[in-house]
């Protein structure tokens, strides 16, 4: 029998997973599938998937558990799982959970408050869309570039490579 949705046949669910795009998986997978609910971990349902991951014994599944796990701010229990799978992604993930804090570089518009985990350092990089006025209200940032054609990769060389990045929006123009 064949898949009423063309877009939910495994081959689609499986190069979806792949490529990052992790709602569509959470969305379309049957729900005997692990990918689904590593998906769902991933896109910030970590709970839903603890629970449904805790059931697939193989590597792929509990790595995706242990990371589930650490995103719920459970780092014991990811660190335990992470350790009983031999890949380099496990070791990569226990190293980072491991250390007392971890570099992002961020691009965003949200203020530092939005932002209170201290496992993570925070460096603001990029040219910021707001500012603050004399009276210390945020006011759009109307200044230009010092020079033409910013360049991030330039601006994240000259500092201590970061862990993660995380940009609130990309921008192309």
């Amino acid at each position: 029998m064949q898949d009423k949705d063309p877009h939910t046949n495994s081959r689609s669910i499986d190069e979806a997973f792949h490529q990052g795009n992790y709602h569509h998986v959470a969305r379309l997978a049957e729900d005997t599938d692990w990918r689904k609910h590593a998906a769902r971990g991933l896109i910030g349902r970590a709970a839903e998937a603890i629970e449904r991951l805790q059931s697939f014994s193989h590597e792929e599944a509990q790595f995706f558990l242990g990371a589930s796990h650490w995103m719920a701010g459970h780092e014991k229990e990811a660190l335990s799982i992470l350790s009983k799978i031999p890949s380099q992604h496990a070791s990569n993930l226990a190293g980072l959970i491991s250390r007392s804090q971890i570099e992002v570089a961020i691009q965003t518009p949200w203020s530092p408050e939005f932002f209170q985990d201290e496992k993570f350092k925070l460096t603001r990089v990029g040219i910021p869309h707001h500012t603050l006025d004399e009276k210390n209200r945020r006011i759009l940032n109307l200044t230009p570039p010092k020079q033409p054609f910013y360049s991030l990769a330039d601006e994240l060389r000259a500092s201590t490579p970061p862990d993660f990045y995380f940009a609130h929006m990309a921008e192309w123009h």
